[in-house]
């Protein structure tokens, strides 16, 4: 019984000094790895700022319909729901 607790005690004591031994850990290197990825992921296309030809996909006259709405529309006033 006794020698089976000191080779048990001799284990666990040369498992935790080889533990010690291991290294830095590398947790702190690979902070914000998953953000960085993910942010890159949303990414349609990397290469679009070095071309300089137009989009594609949009209407003309329809862009230019939405641009009007969005430009008017902080000049105007919020339409009052209820009445006091």
């Amino acid at each position: 019984m006794l020698k089976s607790v000191q080779i048990t005690g001799m284990i666990l004591l040369g498992s935790t000094v080889l533990m010690g031994c291991m290294g830095p850990p590398r947790h702190k290197e690979l902070m914000g790895d998953a953000a960085r990825s993910a942010f890159a992921r949303q990414i349609a296309d990397p290469q679009a700022s070095d071309r300089r030809d137009p989009g594609t996909g949009l209407n003309g006259p329809v862009v230019e319909r939405a641009v009007e709405k969005y430009e008017t529309g902080f000049g105007a006033k919020p339409k009052k729901e209820y009445q006091k």
